[in-house]
């Protein structure tokens, strides 16, 4: 009951999460400015202390801990987008509740790929030129790309296309981002024919 309604959890949890989100911006305006909401946030330390001791000998406290971080940051999101508020007696900005419920962007890994892929469809009337979503024989996770470059790539489009038409599968190299368990901004650099592949 302290930890999901206390005054002093509540309060440890923001001052928490404002050290967190200091660590992720750039701006030294925007650390400046966390340390200040910290500063606010960090009165009565002594009883902030005295709750750190306790989940430390309890356990089963960090676990209702973990449950109830969900919970805040639901509540907390949904402060900075309704203009702030109250919890607990304490007062919450908008700018706050948003800066500390800010996704940090994640960084993206350039990889190669190369496999048998099956031809689930093929756009050409994309902006991007010829677009192609391709299914990994393996794992089944579907692949949007475009082609590397229109003059060098009509072997390589042929091969996708025979493919689609055939239902057979094809064998494509392609560089890709990979964001969040998936892939981006891919790009064929080689397809062929299986058995084309085979014989090399």
């Amino acid at each position: 009951a302290v930890i999901v309604g206390g005054v002093v959890s509540f309060r440890s949890w923001l001052s928490q999460k404002t050290e967190q989100r200091k660590l992720e911006v750039q701006s030294e305006e925007k650390k400046a400015w966390l340390d200040v909401q910290r500063a606010t946030l960090d009165q009565g330390t002594e009883n902030m202390k005295i709750l750190a001791g306790i989940c430390e000998r309890l356990p089963v406290l960090q676990d209702v801990e973990a449950v109830t971080d969900v919970a805040r940051s639901q509540l907390v999101k949904s402060m900075g987008e309704e203009g702030g508020g109250t919890v607990n007696a304490i007062p919450l900005s908008s700018e706050l509740a948003s800066e500390i419920t800010a996704q940090r962007r994640q960084a993206s890994e350039q990889v190669r790929l190369a496999g048998n892929y099956t031809v689930v469809r093929v756009d050409t009337t994309s902006p991007d030129g010829f677009r192609v979503t391709l299914a990994d024989e393996q794992s089944g996770e579907e692949i949007t790309a475009t082609m590397q470059d229109a003059l060098i790539s009509e072997r390589h489009k042929q091969a996708i296309q025979n493919a689609e038409w055939g239902r057979s599968p094809v064998y494509v190299e392609m560089t890709a981002k990979r964001l969040r368990n998936r892939y981006i901004d891919a790009i064929v650099v080689d397809a062929s024919e299986v058995r084309e592949q085979q014989a090399r």
